[in-house]
């Protein structure tokens, strides 16, 4: 009888194991996702700004991305309007209050998004801790018999 209970506490250690690594794994995939949202979110932030300032701005030229860190000069045309990828190679010019007011509201979900998986994350940090415990004071008791 004492060999079965020792076996099914062994079962059960193996398992609490594989929870925790699945939980250590996942905290880590969150704590990359949540990095590059926050990369995300100050990326919208200073778009944002740049929006607010292009009508005051007096400058006729800017210097545009053309791709892997290199920028040409461009002549500024309609510092009114802005055109913004919208998604599936759609893009829709906005005048500087339609864009602010678009990029506002895509910065409210991604804090939202955000928020939502950090609390997630602290959720199956205390789940982790729980696990982690349980499967130490089962070790120890193995390690006792």
């Amino acid at each position: 009888m004492r060999k079965v209970v020792e076996a099914n506490d062994q079962r059960k250690l193996q398992e609490l194991l594989a929870q925790v690594q699945y939980y250590q794994a996942a905290l880590q995939d969150i704590a990359r996702q949540v990095a590059l949202g926050e990369r995300a979110l100050e990326d919208m932030v200073a778009t944002i700004e740049a929006v607010e300032e292009l009508p005051k701005s007096k400058e006729s030229e800017a210097m545009v991305p053309i791709g892997a860190g290199v920028f040409s000069k461009a002549n500024l045309l309609d510092k009114k309007n802005v055109v913004i990828a919208v998604g599936a190679g759609v893009y829709i010019k906005k005048t500087h209050v339609e864009a602010k007011a678009y990029l506002t509201d895509k910065k409210a979900k991604l804090e939202e998004m955000l928020k939502s998986m950090k609390a997630q994350a602290d959720k199956m940090g205390m789940d982790l801790d729980i696990a982690s415990k349980v499967a130490e004071e089962l070790y120890v008791k193995l390690q006792g018999k």
